[in-house]
């Protein structure tokens, strides 16, 4: 069976973000750019018949964030948090987007909401994997833990 592109990518954000999505796309070139425009135009429509369907918009976000276009990709992971608030791939996705902007407010926020999913779901790996981002994120844009602490019931 052959797995088109777009599926391979979000396989690839599906686990925990090891390879953003924008990664990919540099290395799949203009033919798998093809693949992810003519799958985007497939669930734009089907996004018509189903608006409500967190896991198509999920698809989307990922989609265009693997063509660079982080406004379409921020755009469609903030529609799955508003139906699912605790999707946590949506959030891990956006914590990377924001750091790749060079967002670090952002990509914390993000990236803590997803910390506290796993550890709700007891997703150890998910977890520890959130937590190295974590530490990476507070030396990159020099913050400290307890700089999100009391923003916690304000920012989710």
């Amino acid at each position: 069976m052959k797995v088109a592109f777009p599926a391979f990518v979000f396989l690839a954000s599906f686990f925990w973000g090891m390879m953003d999505a924008s990664a990919v796309a540099n290395k799949v070139g203009f033919e798998g750019e093809q693949r992810v425009l003519a799958e985007i135009r497939e669930l734009e429509q089907k996004q018509v018949q189903y608006p409500f369907n967190a896991d198509l918009h999920f698809i989307l976000g990922t989609n265009y964030w693997t063509l660079n276009d982080y406004n379409k990709s921020i755009e469609h992971y903030q529609r799955v948090l508003l139906l699912e608030p605790d999707y946590d791939l949506a959030h891990w996705n956006l914590s990377s987007i924001y750091n790749q902007q060079g967002d670090g407010t952002n990509a914390i926020i993000h990236m803590k909401k997803a910390e506290e999913i796993f550890s709700k779901k007891k997703d150890l790996r998910s977890l520890a994997s959130a937590r190295k981002r974590l530490r990476d994120y507070f030396v990159k844009y020099k913050y400290k833990p307890e700089d999100f602490e009391s923003r916690k019931g304000l920012l989710w």
